[in-house]
């Protein structure tokens, strides 16, 4: 047995890692400690010398130490620069030093060991004493420095060992016997404590290499939802999302107040007849045709993207006056006036445009957008195919958001802003697990008003946090009256998420409408976390301490990394309804969420996925493992009284006893509860 396992150890010579990491990592190791290896020896090889040089012979006690000391040197010298080059050194080189490693490193521990051995003739006791110590202590201190390389390692610790105990069974006597067993047993441990210890060495190079792996995987799923999250699918133009980033930074990236562009918005005119007769793959051949049209028009003078069905957006550089403008207005209509081919088909598109112009038509990126939005709104109103630039004839529209911004704080204070409830559903068993509480308001004139529009109101006139504790106190008190095992999921607004008493504040709102933090659930989304890391934190922190539960809402369309989320103590994964919309017509957006669901499982998150509206949706979402669902299939958000009634039937139809063979049909049908 002892023969096949030196053979194993000899074998290891011949063969690479079997990994360039590992092999880099031992050669690494390696230039670290061989240096003080050599450094030990050196101070010992001297100490020996001087101790017995005044009985043993000269060419014991001086030359052949020295010859020792000279070439340790020069090795230690040699592994100092290899030091230098561990990173880079290539792999064919790094096999040819541990082999000599391998061969030198036993030699000159065996030469150590005959001098050390030879010198004991020539002492007492104590000196004699002294010298099996520092041979053996110097073999251990080799042994360990040399354990990233095991070969070497243990042939150090049998070339000192062999001759020691050798040379005790030699002298005979009982003492030296016992030394000599003592030795052979230490030895033994010590050999087994190395092929342990590499052991060890080599389950954390693998579980690296694992975990390294991983993070590429999760790394490049993050890219590729980044890249699907700023990018349309159909055309690979930028998206909305990323539109409004390139505007964002464009603004903010002037300083000076320098800069000179005008926005604009592009709606195709005659799109629509072409999709409701030849269909939407028609459709979106043509669509694909305009992009590549627009951008080739716009090449080097700005930027183009989609940012809807049929509906366009861009910057372009160097444009502030109304006669450039009209200029690319005429550029844009001559780039789609040849028929555009798809097989046998010839469509004729025209296009509709708005602008604004920077610095003045205003200077906050959404209101360029909103502007530019005002301005295509009365060009299509007054003649198809034409172009409007905004001016003060378009400040109505301006004057009704004053009045929403009035009412709005009307509303507020008066509490008369009101919430609806969506059901979630777990996808496996149809079971209802909570709600989610979305904002509503009816405009005594304007009718009801989409959060989309009055949120970020709300945000830009700082009354945010007013309005949400508001909205939050009224969910929470009828949240309280449900049964012990649903949620109550609650959107926290970037604004309210930084505050520094925001955590204790939810927490406080909980506590006064009887709703225990357990059952509370706080909604954030990637672009609230990253406008202050640090507070955000804090506040998430905050609620966890209160045994709240925090989830990532709306995720792929933020700006962070996963760095955020692994750092972050999350619960809750919310996929876009952006992603789910796509995920049964789009391969990449499939394996997208595919990939979204299990670095959920990976990093021990629940999954939801927002927005269902159709079965094939379900049905996907259901089979990849996705836990939760919540769209308008099962329902749409309804009031708290409708809320009470879905409770009620869930209660009278439990999923517990639904045949295990159910299809997934009637699964959706006992979530919609009728």
């Amino acid at each position: 047995m002892l023969r096949t396992a030196f053979e194993r150890q000899i074998a290891a010579l011949r063969i690479t890692s079997g990994s360039e990491e590992m092999l880099r990592e031992q050669y690494k190791t390696l230039t670290r400690l061989i240096p003080f290896l050599y450094t030990v020896c050196i101070v010992v090889s001297l100490t020996l010398t001087v101790s017995f040089s005044d009985d043993a012979p000269r060419w014991l006690s001086k030359y052949l130490p020295a010859v020792l000391a000279v070439v340790m040197i020069f090795r230690r010298r040699h592994w100092m620069k290899a030091r230098e080059m561990a990173d880079t050194a290539a792999p064919s080189i790094m096999i040819k030093e541990m082999r000599g490693t391998a061969i030198l490193g036993p030699l000159l521990s065996g030469g150590f060991t005959f001098i050390g051995l030879a010198l004991m003739q020539y002492s007492d006791h104590f000196e004699q004493s002294l010298c099996i110590l520092s041979i053996w202590v110097t073999a251990i201190a080799s042994a360990f420095c040399l354990a990233a390389l095991p070969i070497a390692s243990i042939m150090v610790v049998v070339a000192t060992a062999v001759p020691m105990i050798l040379a005790f069974l030699t002298i005979g006597g009982k003492t030296y016997l016992l030394l000599a067993a003592v030795f052979t047993i230490v030895s033994g441990m010590l050999i087994m404590m190395l092929r342990e210890s590499f052991q060890r060495f080599t389950d954390i190079i693998v579980s690296r290499t694992v975990i390294n792996e991983k993070q590429k995987q999760t790394e490049m799923a993050r890219q590729a939802v980044t890249v699907m999250a700023y990018t349309d699918s159909l055309t690979d133009l930028p998206n909305r999302r990323n539109f409004e980033k390139m505007l964002h930074d464009r603004v903010n990236g002037d300083a000076k107040g320098e800069a000179r562009f005008a926005v604009g918005m592009l709606d195709l005119d005659g799109f629509k007849p072409i999709n409701d007769v030849y269909g939407h793959g028609v459709g979106d051949e043509v669509l694909i045709q305009v992009a590549a049209r627009l951008r080739a028009a716009l090449a080097g003078k700005g930027e183009i993207a989609r940012v809807g069905g049929d509906e366009f957006a861009l910057i372009a550089d160097g444009v502030s006056t109304h006669a450039a403008v009209h200029e690319l207005s005429r550029t844009l209509r001559a780039a789609l006036a040849d028929p555009i081919m798809v097989g046998s088909i010839s469509a004729r598109l025209g296009c509709s445009a708005g602008f604004s112009l920077y610095p003045q038509s205003g200077k906050d990126p959404s209101r360029l957008i909103d502007r530019a939005d005002m301005a295509l709104y009365r060009a299509k109103a007054t003649e198809r195919g034409s172009a409007e630039i905004f001016d003060a004839s378009l400040e109505s529209t301006a004057l009704e958001r004053a009045m929403i911004e009035q009412d709005l704080r009307a509303a507020i204070s008066e509490n008369t802003l009101h919430v609806h409830f969506q059901p979630i559903i777990g996808l496996s068993d149809g079971r209802l697990t909570g709600f989610e509480a979305l904002a509503r308001w009816r405009h005594p004139k304007l009718g009801n008003i989409s959060p989309a529009t009055f949120v970020p109101i709300a945000e830009q006139i700082g009354i945010v946090e007013l309005m949400t504790d508001g909205l939050l106190r009224k969910a929470a008190t009828i949240a309280a009256t449900w049964p012990a095992h649903l949620t109550l999921a609650f959107n926290l607004s970037a604004d309210q998420l930084v505050k520094p008493s925001a955590g204790l504040r939810i927490v406080k709102i909980l506590a006064e409408a009887g709703l225990p933090p357990q059952r509370f659930e706080a909604e954030v989304t990637e672009t609230a976390i990253m406008k202050d890391v640090v507070a955000a934190r804090r506040t998430i922190e905050v609620l966890k301490g209160a045994g709240a539960r925090v989830s990532l809402d709306d995720f792929g369309t933020g700006y962070s990394s996963l760095s955020q989320i692994k750092d972050l103590p999350l619960d809750k994964i919310k996929i876009d309804k952006s992603f789910v919309d796509q995920i049964c017509t789009d391969d990449k957006i499939s394996n997208i969420v595919r990939s979204i669901i299990n670095m959920c499982e990976c990093l021990d998150l629940t999954c939801v996925a927002e927005g269902i509206e159709e079965s094939g949706q379900f049905e996907l979402l259901k089979k990849e493992g996705c836990e939760h669902g919540q769209g308008y299939l099962f329902s749409q958000p309804v009031s708290p009284e409708a809320a009470a009634k879905i409770i009620r039937r869930h209660a009278t139809s439990d999923p517990a006893h639904v045949a295990p063979r159910r299809r997934s049909a009637e699964v959706v049908a006992f979530a919609r509860a009728g």
